[in-house]
């Protein structure tokens, strides 16, 4: 799974996404893609119990992102919502397996208008690891 760095710039009021109003862009370049290409969309912790949002990809959607993402390590993209930037992240590398996974200092309120403006939690999220077990949850 590669992870993009997050340089957290959610502009959360964007509308829940409808069809083909998803949209990766690296300055001209990009690409649309409706809602129904996303397999997964979730939020969780990772293993240092940082809040994060979990995005998985269709195969000709996870296809596209390599190609943008491999001609464009160091640049920020934007994933766009009904025409809104919704984050802006640096590519660290190409991301060629349709899995993307959003860190840095989001809070929960964060990740829970994102995972919305998605079009809400769906999928089967099986093609990322498990969340961590709750510290605070006691085993009975």
């Amino acid at each position: 799974m590669r992870m993009l760095g997050l340089v957290l710039s959610l502009l959360l009021a964007a509308a829940p996404a409808s069809a083909a109003d998803i949209r990766f862009q690296v300055g001209k370049s990009g690409f649309a893609l409706a809602p129904s290409s996303l397999t997964c969309v979730r939020w969780t912790y990772n293993d240092a119990r940082q809040v994060v949002v979990q995005i998985g990809l269709g195969k000709a959607a996870a296809v596209k992102l390599g190609a943008l993402t491999a001609e464009n390590v160091g640049n920020q993209m934007l994933l766009m919502v009904a025409g809104k930037p919704v984050f802006s992240a640096a590519i660290r590398e190409r991301i060629g397996d349709g899995r993307i996974q959003i860190a840095g200092s989001l809070s929960i309120g964060d990740a829970e208008r994102l995972v919305g403006n998605l079009g809400g939690k769906k999928g089967d999220c099986a093609q990322f690891p498990a969340p961590p077990p709750d510290p605070d949850k006691k085993s009975e």
